[in-house]
């Protein structure tokens, strides 16, 4: 990946400056919620006077025309930038804003200049740094520039804020600050400026190292390396540790007489910038009933890890080796972890892991104190010990799902609404974006040596500014389209090739149709400013992708029916946004807090809707909506579209195969009769504890414990790869069920594959036992990619408690080959299927080692438990399913 972009323009002293792009907004300034100035009135050539006018100052352009004031009120709280906003609908091409300020009894001057798009009438908003910007400064000009072309330019805002701005005394310039894994050394190389060079002539060039949260006090450190000033240089550092590819590296002179003089931002080595893309697939799910999200099959889901939640006790818990301290994490809820990730991952679904700290965490070194009313929060890294810490937790869990194939990672909820979630201590936006950079480079820096093609995602909210420009330093809320430009301007400044990310914007937007109040967020309605304003960063900042995760959190107060009506508009609007790759609907915070959700409103639809029962699904939202056909709101979409998974259902049947079909040959693909182990099954939903147990008609069977008031319980097997079993597509598979007398249960077996799903379903009886068949010849071979068994059952009374689900084998069987020859094609598919996942990823001798589940009973099992190792597989590759509805959309 090429360098990212420097957004820098030496413009006066050197002055490095603009920090986002353009982030157009084709929307009126009503729209944005109110105009801000710092200004009154405006003076141009031969002193005509300018004043607000409509919330806005019109400005002739003609050449080069040039705006002055000197009555200026600035925003209070830090600041060292100014945001403008404006509509040029004149030939100017370019913007500079000139502050004249007295420092030490001196008038100074520093300009930023900003280009900007000629005759548009587009609004254009962007950031300009100005680090003395303040109560200090006497006079501000604004000139516009051009090609000659005459116009008016329309200046919508102009007003200080506080954004990330690199340091405008390096005099030394990084070219590379990069881990080289090969060599497991990270080399450093840059250059000094002329003036550097003659200054420290004859003198020494050092290189120091800064842990997490120390600062650039260099007079007690000892130098990693030295050389001579030079205006070329380079570094080689060996890497020892974790802690040497997150540390931070500076380049300083060192005197004669012993001063050490700082000649560069701080640096972190960047990695081999992953090839990561966002999950394939659309249709995206998060609630904290898993067993619903499964039954919706969704192409995306999200698990939250609660990283305070996941701190166990010493001798009880699962013990991690790290490089500077023995963790303990708690069994009990790691397992659950387990459970949701290997569960989604069974089905097909891209899993990201949300990282979040609950509000009432205490004690932790990567938490901050919280204030009432904050939801959850972030991990953050501001020293040497979170870092540690965060990095053990991060290398623990990524090495652990290395197999269960996860996709990729969130950082917290919407990072910019500070004030609701991702609370960090009172700080300002520079200090506030850098403080989210570190922690996003150490998450996904960590989390990418163990998964290295791991998606990252950086989520903001859908809210656009304010009225009140006041609130944006009183509650500390930043907004998207401040937010990132200064994350991107902080991970430039401090990693010189940035790892790539993504956004997932999170939206509690209903459509106009329902209300007014969508106004004010980048809904399905305005989706358009926001995918603008995101493709200009994009532009200008390789490493940010365009597409991104449009996530939904209905609000529960609406009825039933706006609700099945939202979710369908949204489901269409979006699929046809080609910037958007997945629709998700999260409602697992209103779970959370014990609030109704609206997820049984929605579900019968989502669990339809990409399948050929969507007509019916959709009946009832589309009678809410008023119209017969999505195709009259979205006349490029149709509903075909929407189909990407085929389901069948089918009825297990209790009769043999008859002479018509008599298989020829038959090998058992699961068979517990003779059995110890569970053969790599696993619990799935409502099932508290699966082993191999005597069978009541003898032998042993795969036992699972079952409880829920009708909902499925089961237990499952997920293929390593997808699976052709398609010559042999009879199935036998013998069924039991031990629970309350007289009371019947639906059994099921579901066959999952990439495109297809199967249900194939039988009622007993508590305690029976049957064997039943199934002949899927007169299906269209649903075997053909086959990802995940899955064995259910349920009471049909709805009873609450337990019951056994009881599994003696599944057998397949063949008409055209036999017994014999089929076993050995059986076990062929399965070994092919295992080799695509043989090869574990390489990890780094950095790497701590990582105790596998074992709960540690006594102090004395320690000693013995260092030795154990748990070692990843590579999980599968999936194949990209969906091009198809992506190039209709």
């Amino acid at each position: 990946m090429k360098n990212a972009p420097k957004k820098i323009i030496a413009a006066f002293l050197a002055l490095f400056l603009t920090l986002s792009g353009v982030w157009i907004l084709p929307v009126a300034a009503s729209e944005e919620g109110g105009t801000r100035f710092v200004f009154t009135t405006l003076a141009g050539k031969d002193d005509e006077t300018f004043t607000l006018q409509d919330d806005s100052f019109s400005l002739p352009v003609n050449g080069e025309s040039s705006f002055r004031t000197s009555e200026l009120s600035f925003l209070e709280g830090s600041s060292n930038a100014l945001y403008v906003s404006l509509i040029n609908q004149s030939g100017a091409t370019k913007l500079s804003v000139t502050i004249s300020y007295v420092l030490y009894e001196e008038l100074f001057a520093e300009t930023a200049e900003k280009n900007i798009e000629p005759a548009s009438t587009a609004k254009q908003s962007f950031v300009l740094g100005l680090p003395h910007i303040g109560a200090d400064v006497t006079e501000l000009e604004i000139t516009l520039s051009g090609n000659g072309a005459g116009g008016t330019l329309t200046l919508l805002s102009l007003f200080n804020l506080s954004s990330y701005v690199r340091d405008a005394s390096d005099e030394a310039t990084l070219s590379r600050c990069h881990y080289n894994k090969e060599s497991g050394e990270i080399e450093i190389s840059g250059e000094l400026s002329y003036a550097a060079t003659v200054r420290y002539e004859g003198e020494s060039l050092a290189l120091f190292s800064l842990a997490e949260g120390e600062d650039m006090h260099l007079s007690s450190k000892t130098p990693i390396a030295r050389t001579g000033i030079s205006f070329d240089f380079s570094f080689t550092v060996s890497v020892q540790s974790s802690s040497d590819l997150f540390s931070r590296y500076v380049v300083a002179a060192i005197t004669s007489s012993g001063e050490r003089v700082p000649l560069c931002t701080p640096t972190y080595p960047s990695f081999a910038p992953a090839e990561t893309k966002p999950a394939e697939g659309f249709k995206g799910y998060h609630t904290e009933d898993f067993g619903a999200v499964m039954e919706l099959t969704p192409d995306m889901a999200v698990v939250d890890v609660y990283l305070d939640r996941m701190q166990g006790v010493q001798n009880g818990g699962i013990l991690y080796a790290g490089e500077f301290d023995y963790y303990y994490f708690d069994q009990t809820y790691v397992a659950e972890l387990d459970r949701n990730v290997q569960n989604l991952a069974g089905i097909g679904a891209k899993v990201y892991l949300r990282f979040l700290v609950s509000s009432d965490a205490k004690g932790l070194s990567f938490v901050d104190e919280a204030p009432n009313g904050v939801l959850n929060r972030l991990p953050v890294v501001r020293t040497e010990a979170a870092q540690h810490d965060l990095y053990a937790m991060i290398d623990f869990l990524s090495t652990r799902y290395a197999q269960s194939g996860i996709t990729g990672v969130i950082l917290g909820r919407a990072a910019d609404l500070v004030s609701n979630y991702s609370y960090t201590a009172a700080t300002d936006l520079a200090s506030y974006s850098a403080l989210y950079a570190t922690t996003l480079h150490l998450i996904v820096g960590a989390a990418r040596r163990n998964i290295p093609n791991l998606h990252a995602v950086v989520p903001v909210s859908d809210a656009i500014w304010p009225e009140d420009a006041d609130s944006l330093h009183a509650s500390r809320d930043f907004y998207t389209a401040l937010f990132l430009p200064s994350l991107l301007a902080a991970l430039e400044a401090h990693v010189l090739e940035p790892q790539p990310f993504g956004v997932m914007l999170e939206s509690r937007a209903l459509a106009d149709r329902w209300s007014a109040s969508e106004t004010g967020f980048f809904g399905i309605d305005r989706l358009q400013q926001f995918v603008s304003g995101l493709q200009a960063l994009a532009a200008q900042s390789s490493y940010l992708e365009t597409t991104f995760i449009f996530s939904w959190l209905p609000d529960a107060t609406q009825s039933d029916e706006v609700l099945r009506a939202e979710y369908l508009l949204k489901y269409a609007a979006l699929h046809l946004e080609g910037a958007v790759s997945t629709f998700l609907v999260d409602f697992s915070l209103a779970e959370r807090e014990g609030k109704p959700s609206g997820r049984a409103a929605i579900s019968y639809l989502a669990r339809y809707i990409d399948t050929d029962n969507y007509a019916q699904a959709a009946t009832t939202a589309l009678q809410t909506l008023g119209i017969k056909s999505i195709a009259e709101l979205y006349p490029a979409l149709a509903e075909t579209d929407f189909r990407s998974r085929l389901v069948y259902r089918v009825a297990l049947s209790t009769t043999p195969f008859g002479e018509e079909s008599a298989p020829k040959g038959s090998h058992p693909l699961w068979n517990f009769t003779t059995a110890t182990d569970v053969m790599d099954w696993y619990s799935g939903p409502s099932c508290t504890l699966l082993s191999v147990l005597a069978a009541p008609n003898g032998g042993h069977a795969l036992t699972a414990t079952l409880s829920g008031a009708g909902a499925y319980g089961e237990m499952a097997y997920h293929f390593n790869a997808p699976v052709n079993l398609s010559f042999a597509p009879m199935i036998s598979l013998q069924l039991g069920v031990i629970g309350e007398a007289d009371t019947r249960y639906e059994v099921q077996l579901r066959l999952i594959g990439e495109d297809t799903t199967l249900y194939a379903s039988a009622v007993l009886h508590a305690g029976e036992n049957s064997t039943f068949y199934l002949d899927l010849y007169k299906n269209i071979l649903p075997l053909t990619s086959l990802k995940c068994v899955r064995v259910m059952a349920r009471p049909l009374d709805g009873q609450q408690g337990e019951y056994t689900l009881q599994m003696n084998h599944l057998t397949l069987h063949s008409k055209s080959l036999g017994s014999a020859e089929l076993a050995d094609r059986i076990n062929a598919v399965r070994q092919n299927a295992d080799k695509e996942t043989q090869q574990a990823q390489e990890r780094d001798y950095t790497v701590p080692v990582v105790v596998t589940a074992v709960i540690v009973l006594s102090s004395i099992a320690i000693l013995s438990l260092l030795l154990i190792g748990q070692k990843a597989k590579k999980y599968r590759k999936n194949k990209a399913s969906k091009e198809k509805r992506k190039a209709k959309s």
